[in-house]
């Protein structure tokens, strides 16, 4: 454990703003309130407030602050200074946590995070963010997936589902479980769902061949370095087959199978390679269906089934590989 007695960061967050939380489950929310608990400057900002003067990358940030608000310390009252403008190589810390899905300002502020990449320890790294797709990442591991095609051609999607059976349909750059339907060639509305899919969605849609055991569970396996920091298992509602908490999903503590913690063996090279520091990964069934890079939850839900505060778990191990950069 990195000694951080005396020692005060300047930490910055790309994330979503504060009135889009939910600031009971928010999983950033928290790892901000850590770094302010431990005497740190924390500064907000979001893609937008990015930008290149001079060839310099600064952000329009604000400061923020935590007041408590009852005697148990559980909720606080929280207050963002006025805007200042920084030169954001002076963090020592930019966390990016901005929700998918993916727009061009989001990646514009990954490509100018990129310059000052090895000025500041950025997490997760910001060119692999942008070239690390949750959806797209997974295929480098398709051994270990259920049979996958991505596409935006309707004959494809017919071909395959002859082949598979019954499927699922989900947008390639989407969030929190957001537009999953069944797709099943014996169903009436097969080709209303498919016409709604290819006529919506510029982008190509993401077409899996349906796991059996998907009523018993989509685990959310964290990841801190590549090594697995917990697991919640995430119940979808009867009838559904769309797991994530957001959309009714109900979170079960869970242990890992002997399938799940092989996966996590055979990705966490790639993972750390690639910069990839906090991540989350789905697994139902003994098969992954995501990597998610950009901003991963699950810690909140893991402490209130097992009053395990994961969030400390990361703020430490950021000091840490604070001074292994710096040794660099």
């Amino acid at each position: 454990m990195v000694n951080v007695v005396n020692k005060k960061y300047k930490i910055g967050f790309q994330m979503n703003p504060i009135g889009e939380l939910n600031l009971k489950t928010d999983t950033t929310i928290r790892i901000v309130e850590n770094y302010f608990k431990n005497g740190n400057d924390v500064f907000l900002f979001q893609p937008n407030d990015v930008f290149l003067e001079e060839n310099q990358i600064f952000a329009f940030v604000r400061k923020v602050i935590f007041v408590k608000s009852n005697a148990n310390l559980e909720i606080f009252d929280i207050i963002l200074a006025d805007e200042i403008k920084i030169e954001l190589k002076d963090m020592d810390i930019i966390w990016i946590r901005q929700d998918p899905p993916f727009d061009m300002n989001y990646i514009t502020s990954t490509f100018l995070l990129e310059k000052i990449e090895n000025d500041v320890l950025i997490l997760n790294n910001p060119s692999a963010i942008r070239n690390s797709p949750e959806k797209i990442m997974v295929t480098n591991f398709s051994d270990l997936m259920p049979k996958t095609l991505i596409t935006k051609n309707s004959n494809s999607i017919d071909d395959f589902c002859n082949k598979n059976g019954v499927c699922v349909i989900k947008p390639l750059y989407s969030k929190a479980g957001d537009s999953v339907f069944i797709l099943d060639k014996n169903d009436k509305n097969y080709k209303s769902i498919l016409e709604y899919f290819l006529n919506k969605y510029q982008e190509h849609v993401v077409v899996q061949k349906l796991i059996e055991n998907v009523s018993l569970g989509d685990k959310r396996i964290m990841l801190l370095d590549g090594e697995i920091l917990g697991v919640v298992n995430r119940v979808p509602k009867k009838n559904s087959v769309i797991s994530n908490l957001a959309f009714g999903g109900v979170a079960e503590k869970c242990e890992l199978s002997e399938k799940d913690i092989i996966i996590c063996e055979k990705i966490k090279y790639k993972l750390k390679e690639l910069g990839l520091f906090f991540v989350g990964i789905d697994v139902i069934d003994g098969m992954i269906t995501e990597i998610n890079v950009t901003s991963p939850t699950g810690i909140v839900s893991y402490f209130n089934l097992t009053k395990e505060n994961k969030v400390i778990d990361i703020v430490e191990a950021t000091y840490k590989k604070l001074e292994e950069f710096r040794k660099k």
